[in-house]
């Protein structure tokens, strides 16, 4: 079951968002030339596309703790 976003999550939950947290942020590198150079756009911040190609800007980040809590 996923993480309910509704206010309802229990101490379990917090621990198994606070491990996707941390995986994403020692595995996902801050994609900075696609943040300065203006060329992310939808398709390279969904998380499909963030793992595979292991970098991404804020919203990607967004994108992949949402879908690994809510898997």
């Amino acid at each position: 079951a996923g993480l309910d976003l509704d206010g309802s999550s229990t101490r379990a939950d917090a621990l198994r968002l606070r491990a996707v947290v941390r995986w994403i942020g020692a595995n996902i590198a801050y994609d900075v030339d696609a943040l300065f150079s203006g060329s992310q756009d939808a398709a390279s911040c969904e998380p499909s596309r963030v793992l595979r190609t292991g970098k991404s800007v804020c919203s990607g980040y967004a994108n992949l703790v949402r879908a690994m809590a809510c898997a």
